[in-house]
C-alpha cells in the first residue's frame, strides 16, 4: 500500500507506512485559514471605501444638490446639472483649468527631461559619482515646508538671492512671487528643483 501522509504532533508531519483506520477524522482548517484569500486585502479594501469611495459619492451627491447649512445639520435640496454650469461658466474656473494644464505639461515634461537626462549622465561613469548622487538626492529628503520657505525668501524682492545676482549684473528687482506674469513659473522651479530627482531615481 502506498505511504501516506499522518499528522502525529502539532505542526509535525512524518511518513507513515501504515494506511489511515477507517475511523480516522482529517481535521479541518480554521475558517481564517480556508478564507485567507479573502482576509489579507480587506484592510485595503475598508481604507478604500472610506477614503476613496465615500468621500467621491458624498461630492457626487452634494454636486447634484443647493447645500444649506441649517441648525439641524445640512439641507440638500436637488438641482440637477445647474453647479456644473455654473461652473463652466465662471471665467475663475476656466483660468484655474487653463493653469492646472500648464503646470501638468511644463512641470511633468520638465521633471521628466532633467531626470531622464541626469541618469544619462550618472550611468556614463562620471568622476565622483557618490558624491554626484548624494547632492541629488538633498531635495528629496528636505521637508516641503522647509522647501517652500526656503524659495520663498530667495524670491523675496528686497532681500531675496535671486534679485541680489541679478543686481550684480544692473537688473531687477523682479516680483517672483507677485507679478502674474511669471508667478506661476516660480512655483513651476520650485516643483521642477524638487522632483526631478526623484525621477532621476
Amino acid at each position: 500500500m502506498a505511504n501516506r501522509l499522518t499528522v502525529v504532533a502539532p505542526g509535525t508531519i512524518s511518513q507513515a507506512s501504515a494506511p489511515w483506520p477507517e475511523n480516522t477524522r482529517v481535521a479541518r482548517a480554521p475558517w481564517w485559514e480556508r478564507n485567507i484569500q479573502f482576509l489579507l486585502p480587506l484592510p485595503t479594501v475598508l481604507l478604500l471605501l472610506l477614503f476613496v469611495v465615500y468621500p467621491t459619492i458624498t461630492a457626487v451627491q452634494y454636486s447634484l444638490n443647493h447645500v444649506t447649512i441649517t441648525g439641524d445639520g445640512l439641507s440638500l435640496r436637488f438641482i440637477g446639472l445647474d453647479n456644473y454650469t455654473r461652473a463652466f461658466r465662471d471665467p475663475l474656473i476656466a483660468t484655474a483649468a487653463r493653469q492646472t494644464l500648464e503646470w501638468v505639461v511644463v512641470v511633468t515634461g520638465m521633471e521628466m527631461l532633467l531626470g531622464l537626462g541626469l541618469a544619462l549622465l550618472i550611468s556614463s561613469g562620471i568622476r565622483w559619482r557618490g558624491l554626484v548622487i548624494s547632492v541629488l538626492m538633498i531635495p528629496i529628503v528636505l521637508p516641503p515646508i522647509a522647501v517652500s520657505l526656503a524659495w520663498r525668501f530667495s524670491y523675496q524682492e528686497q532681500f531675496g538671492v535671486y534679485n541680489y545676482l541679478l543686481s550684480l549684473i544692473n537688473l531687477g528687482p523682479v516680483r517672483w512671487l507677485s507679478d502674474r506674469n511669471i508667478a506661476l513659473f516660480s512655483v513651476m522651479a520650485t516643483d521642477i528643483w524638487q522632483a526631478s530627482p526623484f525621477v532621476f531615481l
